[in-house]
This record gives C-alpha cells, sequence and structure tokens, in this order.
C-alpha cells in the first residue's frame, strides 16, 4: 500500500501588490501585474471596479483606463461613468469640467461632454490642489504655437490668470507657491503664488524644494565658475548659510537636511551633526523618518532622527503614501509598514500549505485568526475523505471474507484503489 505523507509548512505572509502609489489624501492606487484598485489607508477598497491607470484630482472623480482599454474614462466613487465618451487624453479641471483630447488639441468640456468654449489648448497640466494650467491657442493647430501658448491659469473650473508667456512649475513641498518660467528655452525662474505674482525676490536657475519655512535654489554666482551653487534661501530671498561650500542641500524635513555633493552628512538648520556617518543618497520622506543610502547597493535603509535604522533590512526605494504609511520596495512586492516598521494588514496575506499524499493545499485569509479557521476546514475535509476511505477499506474486507478464491495481489490492489481515490471524491 502507498505511504501517505503529511505536513502543515510554509506559514508566511505575503504582500498582495507591486506597485502602491499615493493619488490624493486619503486614497492610493494598489495594484499587481494584472489590474490596480482604488484602496483607503488600510487597505480597503473604496471604489468599485478594477483599472490598469488611475488619475484623481480631489478624490471625489477619477480619470481610469479600464484593463481592456487604452482610452480613458471618468467615474465617481461609486464606480459609475459621469462623462459620456472616451479619450485618449483626460485632465480633471474641477467643478465639473474636464479637459479632453485624442492626441490633438485639448478642448475644455462639461459633464455632457459639451465644449464650453470654441478655445483650444496645446497642453494641459494639473499643479495639485485644485490648479490646472492650460495652454491657450485659441483655436489654431498646436504646431505652430509649440512654444508659445498663453498660460491660463484654473482653479476648481474658474480661471484665475492668465499669464503672458512661459509656464508654472510645482516645487518640491510647496502647495501655496510655485516656479514660473517666463522663457521656456531659458533657465531664470521666478517663485511666485497661483496667479503668477512674484513673492519671493530674485531670479533663480532652478527652484528645487521648499521645507515649509525655506527653498532650496541653484544659481550661477559661483565665484570659481565650477557650475551651479546651491543655496539655501528664506521666503525675503536672503540666503542663510547652511553650507559654505555651497554644496548640494536636500531638504529632510523637520529642520534637518543633507549636505554635500558625492558623500552627504546630516545637519540641522545651524550646520550641527544630527547624527554621524556619510550617506551617498537621501531621500525625504514626512521629516520625521529619512531613507538613505551609505553604500553602493542602491539600496535605501530607513532612520529616524537619533540615527537609529528604523526598518531591519534594506530596500531598493522607500515612498511616503500618508500620514504614518510607507511602501519598501523590494523585489517585485512592495510592502507597506507604520512609523515603527510593521506591515499594515490590509495589505498582505497570511498563508500556508498543507501536503498531504501528492496534493498540495494552499490556504490564504487577510488575518492570523482567519489564516486558523481556513486551516481547519482543510483539515476537515481531509479527515472526512480519510474517513471515506476507512469506510472503503472496511468494505472491501467484506468484501474479502466472501470471496475465498481472491488472491494476497488482488486483495492489495483493492486496497490501494481505495487509498487513491482521496481526491477524486
Amino acid at each position: 500500500m502507498k505511504k501517505i505523507y503529511f505536513s502543515i509548512e510554509d506559514r508566511d505572509i505575503v504582500d498582495l501588490y507591486e506597485e502602491v502609489s499615493p493619488l490624493c489624501d486619503g486614497l492610493l492606487f494598489a495594484s499587481n501585474r494584472l489590474f490596480g484598485i482604488i484602496v483607503d489607508y488600510n487597505g480597503n477598497q473604496v471604489v468599485p471596479g478594477k483599472y490598469r491607470k488611475v488619475f484623481t484630482i480631489d478624490g471625489s472623480e477619477f480619470a481610469v483606463s479600464r484593463l481592456n482599454s487604452s482610452y480613458y474614462i471618468v467615474i465617481d466613487k461609486d464606480g459609475n461613468q459621469i462623462l459620456p465618451g472616451e479619450y485618449a487624453i483626460v485632465k480633471l479641471i474641477g467643478n465639473g469640467l474636464y479637459a479632453v483630447s485624442n492626441y490633438h488639441d485639448y478642448q475644455i468640456v462639461d459633464r455632457t461632454g459639451k465644449s464650453i468654449s470654441d478655445d483650444y489648448y496645446e497642453s494641459v497640466k494639473s499643479l495639485g490642489n485644485g490648479l490646472t494650467e492650460c495652454k491657450l491657442t485659441s483655436g489654431l493647430s498646436s504646431f505652430k504655437f509649440a512654444f508659445d501658448g498663453i498660460p491660463v491659469i484654473f482653479e476648481n473650473g474658474k480661471e484665475i490668470a492668465k499669464l503672458e508667456s512661459g509656464s508654472l512649475y510645482n516645487i518640491s513641498g510647496s502647495k501655496e507657491t510655485y516656479a514660473y518660467q517666463p522663457n521656456n528655452s531659458e533657465d531664470n525662474y521666478l517663485i511666485v503664488d497661483k496667479t503668477g505674482k512674484q513673492v519671493v525676490p530674485g531670479t533663480y536657475c532652478k527652484v528645487l524644494s521648499f521645507d515649509g519655512k525655506r527653498y532650496v535654489v541653484l544659481t550661477l554666482d559661483d565665484p570659481y565658475h565650477t557650475g551651479y551653487t546651491y543655496k539655501l534661501i528664506d521666503e525675503n530671498g536672503v540666503e542663510i548659510p547652511l553650507d559654505k561650500h555651497h554644496g548640494k542641500i536636500v531638504p529632510l524635513g523637520n529642520d534637518v537636511f543633507a549636505l554635500g555633493s558625492g558623500k552627504s552628512k546630516i545637519v540641522d538648520i545651524n550646520g550641527n551633526e544630527v547624527f554621524s556617518g556619510e550617506f551617498l543618497h537621501t531621500k525625504r520622506l514626512d521629516g520625521k523618518l529619512f531613507a538613505l543610502q551609505n553604500d553602493h547597493s542602491f539600496s535605501y535603509k530607513v532612520f529616524d532622527r537619533q540615527g537609529k535604522q528604523i526598518m531591519p533590512h534594506v530596500y531598493q526605494n522607500v515612498t511616503y503614501l500618508g500620514p504614518n504609511l510607507y511602501s519598501l520596495k523590494s523585489n517585485c512586492d512592495s510592502t507597506i509598514v507604520d512609523q515603527n516598521g510593521n506591515r499594515v494588514e490590509g495589505f498582505y496575506l497570511h498563508r500556508c500549505h498543507i501536503n498531504f499524499g501528492e496534493e498540495r493545499i494552499v490556504v490564504s485569509s487577510k488575518t492570523r485568526e482567519g489564516l486558523n479557521i481556513k486551516i481547519y476546514e482543510a483539515l476537515s475535509q481531509i479527515k472526512e475523505g480519510l474517513d471515506d476511505i476507512t469506510m472503503r477499506i472496511d468494505m472491501a474486507m467484506a468484501d474479502i471474507q466472501g470471496k475465498d478464491d481472491l488472491t494476497p495481489s488482488e486483495t492489495l490492489n483493492n486496497m490501494e484503489k481505495s487509498n487513491t481515490n482521496l481526491f477524486t471524491r
């Protein structure tokens, strides 16, 4: 008779998604190779449906591409389509208005799909916080006016400014100010508000970031003419002498900065080292935790301000998703953790394998308690199969006792047939 092997093994935790990225406050897009869904910070799906890509502005409406189409539709939080038709590109303007295009100029339409004016736009760019920049072409071909479009700024569907030329750009870390490039062919930027009004004196080669109080900018006034000079300036345009060598400056939040090109040291606003060590690359997360590389492995470690490593391993990438929520990218999965490095339940499964004979049963659940229930149910089914085999063996033995001419070989064959029928009931 064949031996029946039994084991419960490989109890492990499996990440549900390959990529998790923020959409807007409170919502994330979690995806794998096959599809993506819209979830909250606990991993619960909040919008019905599976999609290839999702774009959003305020969290109440979404431009999504479905799994079987490269075109986009607009849906509400219940998954209902609210803008008729499909488009190659859809940008949400706000207040029931949308910029739509089929690989040519954009038009602004309302929820019925009707154009609200005769104006055409060569480009449409979301600036976040309900702001959208549309470059006006006055109904003429965008090819002729590829660099001459007039920027029109909309806030929640209402036009609030029309600039003479150039374009607005987001400043990392800032929700109230923008970098304005008056001439697209030159590296000269002003720091302006949403209407294009200059709010910080000076012209800069680049405006890199804002930490809530100060800007990091690039200039070309290096006395040694060795290239761009990094400067930290306040909201009056006055330089804060953080680094006398004017090397690279990366704000990490909470008055902490990475200084230096090549290897960086971590300092506070007074230039004092926050904790010892030099790092090849640094990445701002949320001001509480920092992602740093201290070797050539191209992987990040996560530290707090005291220099304590929070997460136990190294990761290909670390992303801040929202309050107390981080994505740790490793191989093909994204592990979602809180600021203490603990996994967030809604983004993973508990799983184990049950081996019985040649059968391999995989059971999984979102909680450990649920996994134990699934294991119990699977074992109960196996036990029912064993009871059935026991009954068949008893019947075969009773049959054998009534047949004196059955050989030992035929007796063994009958018992083996009963054994191998366990998973074909």
